[in-house]
C-alpha cells in the first residue's frame, strides 16, 4: 500500500509540474500578443 500511495503522489507532482510548465510556456510565448489576435481580424 505504501508503494502505491508513493506512486500516486509522484504522479500528482509530475502532473502538476507539467500543467505549470504548460501555463508558463503559453504565457511566455504569447507575452504581449493576447490582444493582437483579437484586433487583427480582417474585415471581409
Amino acid at each position: 500500500m505504501r508503494q502505491d500511495k508513493r506512486k500516486g503522489w509522484i504522479g500528482l507532482v509530475v502532473l502538476a509540474v507539467i500543467v505549470v510548465g504548460a501555463v508558463v510556456y503559453t504565457i511566455v510565448k504569447n507575452d504581449g500578443k493576447q490582444d493582437a489576435n483579437v484586433t487583427q481580424q480582417p474585415a471581409n
